[in-house]
């Protein structure tokens, strides 16, 4: 993936982060799908949760501006 939809990845799920907050929505985030190399193309994958700070700390390396205003 490229860094920008990376980028723009991280910035929607802030969006979604907030709009869960907002409404008191649960069960949410983004997680990593992932199936073992030994995995027959029937088998399901295996979701692995991810928060937005560690996408950003293991994959886009650089901070990103968040969308939470500084001053609420």
């Amino acid at each position: 993936m490229s860094q920008y939809a990376l980028r723009g990845l991280i910035v929607q799920l802030e969006f979604f982060e907030i709009r869960h907050e907002t409404f008191g929505m649960t069960n949410s985030g983004a997680v990593i799908m992932f199936r073992p190399p030994d995995a027959q193309q029937s088998d399901p994958f295996i979701p692995i949760p991810i928060t937005r700070e560690q996408i950003i700390d293991e994959y886009y390396g650089k901070g990103v501006a968040s969308l939470r205003d500084e001053n609420s």
